[in-house]
């Protein structure tokens, strides 16, 4: 698989610690999400990603829920208390790392919109500007937002070699014309290379945005930009592949003679190639790598990041002893260079592996010559020193990291929280996280996120911290502070370990009735069993516990479904399901079905699916026993390695072979492990990468269908 978008069995052999890569590694130091998969693959759990957020207006919540009543976003039927935010489960992030992968907030940040296609249009004219030129907008709404007076043009813009679109800020106001068109104006930054942009109400209530509606400077020749290209490319990977291979063919097309335009081209072909095609196309690439290689030599001086891509085109195409030459001579061409510490912090790893000690001598010595333009050294380092237990360097290091990145502040805290030496420094950094979380910077708003939906998601993370923060607290005995910060915590998610240590905290402190609400939620889940009711009833051993019980486990399932429900997504399946089963049938999956429909793709190559394929062995019998149908994909052809894999593992579900891609099309899927739940006509409703929640999601479709048919009658 490329690198670019990494699978999960790559991540998950990075962040096992024996394989660092270079091709993975480089891909880590752009894609801050993969990073954050990388470390949420080492301990499942960590699902915050710090960012700075405006808190939204006072009734923003009130008249989002008025524009939803009045059938502005319809979500499943609620009978239960007002939705609560929800914190990403723990062992959610261990799909994470399938993300090309979204990330965390794959759900979040970059999930797929129904934005009423063919109907709200946006263009920039000229279509390639040059930087700092003005541009006219124009924006023809769809239904969403046909009836404002005015509108909101935001724009996520990118420097040549930034890693990662961040947030967006406004650049222009939209008006109303006579026709019905908004038009407006648009300055190009000075230095910008790429850009993307979303339309909203004034309020930020409402969104419409699409990963099409960009825009790439123009060089000086006129041409797309190389730089803004690539950055196309990189962007439209995680939101849509089939934009990402057309990107790919237009800067190989435009810039024939650039190793980073044919290392994209790689990057993209090999992942829609079938194995047997795979071959052909690698001997295919690797004459154009001696092409533009010989290209790039010939030059006296050649570019740092024309050496930096030879460098990576030759290691995904296995060449590993051209590799280490192009490597050789990025290095004596700009030994200082940013790309050249990167590939200084590989070589490192390769050297010094098992010995992080040495390692970490190194690193100080190169972050003395002047490491700070690389990224890439600080979060290795990091790493290392928690692998070699040193909880100072762990601190020491994991600022430096942040300094260098501030997105990676949640990873840095979770490494040093793990050290009790340290643990009170690294609680402070997760008090200052949390302020950071909830503190107010419009910019760093997502272009696919309300106002309301960015709040919620920093809830989430805050969330995250606190829950850590609260359970330390009580490994120390501090049970008040405990109980104070973990009330927090539960506010924003639905983590059973939470609610557990919520009621402990409030044994401990004499507050049974406290308790109670706290262990009902735990009841509540679909998968506690009776037992749990007994052990809960016979701890406290109150009378009026008993009677009061199951008021509180029905008050739970409600909030359970509430919290659920504010979660939902409502998006079509796009286009025919037609897959191969085991005998070598092909079939065409209708997605309504009688009840409820879990699909979830999977791969005997990745790790963390291998890990999760026995929580989806139970799952299936739970599932079928409710009336939910499941439907298992896998990436290759049925095979007799296929079914001595199923025989080998235990697993009895059935499975359907993707050999076309059609599901991974029709559902843009680009991961594996991925979890969607379509209701009974068909469309998505619930959208993850663990299956968790599965069981919840499953019992919140079928309560809304019961409903429904009950309305019915």
């Amino acid at each position: 698989m490329p690198i670019l978008h990494p699978t999960a069995r790559a991540l998950g052999r990075h962040a096992d610690g024996d394989d660092r890569d270079p091709r993975l590694a480089a891909h880590l130091l752009r894609c801050d999400r993969c990073r954050r998969a990388v470390d949420a693959l080492r301990s499942p759990g960590d699902a915050a990603r710090a960012a700075a957020a405006p808190p939204p207006p006072a009734d923003a919540l009130d008249r989002i829920l008025a524009r939803r009543a009045a059938g502005d976003r319809v979500l499943l039927p609620v009978d239960g208390p007002a939705p609560a935010p929800r914190a990403l489960p723990r062992r959610a992030m261990l799909a994470a790392a399938a993300v090309a992968l979204l990330v965390i907030a794959g759900a979040l940040l970059f999930r797929p919109h129904e934005l009423e296609a063919g109907r709200s249009e946006l263009r920039l004219i000229p279509a390639n500007p040059h930087p700092g030129q003005t541009v006219r907008v124009e924006y023809r709404p769809g239904a969403r937002l046909e009836h404002e007076p005015v509108l909101i043009l935001r724009a996520a813009e990118q420097k040549p070699g930034a890693d990662q679109l961040r947030g967006g800020r406004v650049v222009a106001r939209l008006t109303r014309t006579a026709g019905g068109l908004f038009t407006g104006s648009y300055r190009l930054p000075g230095s910008i290379a790429y850009a993307r942009f979303a339309v909203e109400d004034g309020g930020g209530s409402r969104v419409d945005a699409s990963e099409a509606w960009d825009v790439v400077a123009a060089a000086a020749d006129g041409r797309p930009g190389l730089e803004g290209m690539k950055l196309r490319y990189h962007a439209r990977s995680f939101t849509n592949t089939l934009a990402a291979a057309r990107t790919a063919d237009s800067l190989a097309a435009l810039y024939p003679d650039a190793p980073g335009a044919w290392l994209r081209a790689w990057w993209a072909a090999s992942e829609a190639a079938t194995e047997a095609a795979r071959d052909t196309l690698k001997r295919v690439h690797r004459q154009q790598l001696r092409r533009v290689g010989a290209l790039v030599a010939a030059q006296p001086r050649p570019a740092v990041g024309d050496l930096a891509d030879m460098v990576f085109y030759a290691d995904a195409l296995d060449d590993t002893a051209l590799a280490l030459a192009w490597r050789r001579r990025l290095l004596e061409r700009d030994s200082l260079s940013a790309a050249a510490f990167q590939q200084r912090v590989f070589a490192t790893v390769e050297r010094y592996r098992g010995h992080p000690a040495r390692e970490l001598a190194e690193f100080e010595r190169m972050w003395s010559q002047g490491g700070r333009v690389s990224p890439q050294l600080p979060f290795t380092a990091t790493q290392v020193a928690a692998a070699a237990g040193d909880g100072e360097a762990v601190l020491r290091w994991g600022d430096r990291a942040t300094e260098q990145d501030p997105m990676l502040v949640a990873f840095a805290t979770r490494m040093a929280l793990r050290f009790p030496a340290v643990r009170g420094e690294a609680m402070e950094r997760a008090r200052r996280t949390v302020r950071r979380l909830l503190a107010f910077d419009a910019d760093g708003r997502p272009l696919e996120l309300t106002v309301a939906e960015y709040y919620t998601m920093l809830r989430q993370h805050a969330a995250y911290f606190l829950g850590e923060m609260g359970k330390a607290m009580a490994a120390q005995g501090r049970h008040a502070a405990a109980r104070d910060t973990l009330e927090l915590a539960m506010a924003d998610t639905w983590d059973l370990s939470i609610f557990r240590s919520v009621a402990q905290a409030r044994l401990a402190l004499g507050d049974t009735a406290g308790a109670l609400q706290a262990y009902a939620r735990v009841a509540a889940d679909p998968e506690t069993t009776q037992a749990f009711d007994d052990s809960v009833l016979a701890a406290i051993g109150a009378r009026r516990t008993a009677r009061e019980w199951p008021m509180e486990v029905t008050r739970a399932r409600g909030q359970m479904r509430a919290w659920l429900t504010a979660r939902a997504v409502d998006r079509p399946v796009r286009g025919r399901l037609l897959l191969v089963d085991a005998s070598g049938a092909r079939r065409e999956i209708d997605p309504a079905f009688a009840g409820p429909t879990l699909v979830a793709f999977w791969s005997r190559y990745c790790p963390p699916s291998i890990a999760q394929l026995g929580q989806l062995q139970a799952l299936h019998g739970q599932l079928t026993r409710r009336g939910v149908r499941l439907v298992t994909i896998t990436d290759e052809a049925p095979s007799p390695e296929v079914r001595a894999f199923l025989a080998r593992h235990g697993l009895t579900f059935p499975v359907l072979y993707d050999v076309d891609r059609a599901a991974r099309r029709a559902f843009d899927n680009n991961a594996t492990p991925r979890y969607l739940l379509l209701d009974r006509a068909g469309r998505i409703r619930f959208d993850s990468y663990a299956p968790d929640d599965i069981l919840r999601q499953a019992t919140v479709l079928l309560d809304a269908q019961n409903t429904e048919d009950r309305g019915r009658r």
